[in-house]
């Protein structure tokens, strides 16, 4: 079966920075054949955690997937509008499945069968728990 897999977050460690922590996480991405979406892209090092006032600065902000020719894109943005300590992050890839809102048609709940942007503060995050915990203590 052809899966492709994206996954991103803060991973709360620098990846750039050799630990424990890094060594357990760089393990498990070669381990799964998963890549760091960047590492491809022509991108200066950018950071996606940061706090002027206590000067700290890192990168702990990754996508990782299992298929980097269909990386199209990685920014690291810097909204005016932010008022986090992490930057975001935002990956562009190619699909090979019918576009989103294609596939919600229909469904119910879904406001004019149209989406326009999929939001994590609208899903059904104890499922998605779940879900990934099972997955990954199974790998």
């Amino acid at each position: 079966m052809d899966c492709a897999i994206i996954t991103g977050g803060d991973f709360n460690t620098d990846l750039e920075k050799c630990n424990d922590v890094w060594n357990y996480i760089n393990k498990f991405l070669t381990n799964h054949s998963l890549c760091r979406c960047e590492m491809d892209i022509q991108l200066r090092r950018v950071h996606t955690y940061v706090n002027e006032p206590l000067n700290h600065y890192s990168v702990i902000d990754f996508f990782v997937c299992d298929a980097a020719r269909d990386i199209l894109d990685y920014n690291v943005l810097d909204p005016d509008i932010n008022l986090s300590d992490d930057r975001p992050v935002a990956v562009r890839c190619k699909l090979a499945h019918q576009p989103v809102t294609e596939a919600l048609e229909g469904v119910k709940g879904s406001k004019e069968s149209k989406v326009k942007q999929l939001r994590r503060d609208h899903a059904d995050l104890l499922s998605y728990y779940n879900s990934t915990m099972c997955m990954l203590y199974a790998a």
